[in-house]
């Protein structure tokens, strides 16, 4: 027994061949891709003419042009300088005043008027104590009653004694053999230590320095 024949499928249409260039018709690719970019450029030059003839140019007068200012100037500002922190205090910005001298109880008194008088009975251990003699119709010799008195004022542990002699040669004057006027005696405790106005007030400025220095 044969072995059955296989059915071939019937040849079908065969499939339609790309269209070819006609011979003599045809370009080298290398040709064809050269040629492409030219005939967009020139399209489009095409196009361009085209809008610009269409374009009003009246129109385009009609248009207000805005002109932007030119930009503000800023002036650069100068960096801040910043206190310290020790500027920074209101006592470190301005000087500090010298502080105002301190007074003391000062005893002041008017003793004479050309009687005589013991002056040693009011020495006071501890003190310094000044009396200034002085002719009160003379006003040359009261100039230094307010400056003696200030200095006294402001000095511990000083006392102050005035004398008015009344007339040279007055009791007074003669117990204490006052020639002229101002005359000055003081005492530190019960020893005399000066005479001169200038050293008495040395001496005042001494014990103010002492106590501040406590």
């Amino acid at each position: 027994m044969e072995p059955a024949s296989v059915s071939k499928p019937a040849p079908g249409p065969e499939p339609a061949s790309a269209s070819k260039p006609a011979p003599g018709q045809e370009k080298p690719a290398a040709e064809a891709e050269a040629t492409a970019p030219e005939e967009n450029l020139q399209l489009l030059d095409k196009l361009n003419e085209v809008a610009i003839d269409r374009i009003d140019t009246s129109e385009i007068a009609k248009v207000p042009v805005k002109v932007s200012p030119p930009p503000e100037r800023v002036p650069k500002r100068r960096p801040v300088r910043r206190p310290t922190s020790q500027e920074s205090r209101p006592d470190a910005r301005r000087p500090s005043a010298s502080p105002a001298p301190r007074r003391y109880p000062t005893l002041i008194r008017q003793l004479s008027s050309g009687r005589k008088v013991d002056i040693r009975r009011y020495l006071t251990e501890g003190k310094l104590t000044v009396f200034h003699f002085y002719l009160g119709s003379d006003p040359r010799s009261r100039e230094y009653i307010e400056p003696l008195r200030q200095h006294a004022r402001h000095t511990p542990n000083v006392q102050l004694f005035e004398l008015d002699i009344g007339e040279f040669g007055s009791p007074v004057a003669r117990q204490y053999h006052v020639g002229r006027v101002p005359t000055f005696i003081c005492y530190e405790g019960r020893r005399l230590v000066a005479r001169d106005p200038r050293r008495i007030v040395a001496l005042m400025q001494e014990r103010r320095e002492a106590a501040q220095r406590r």
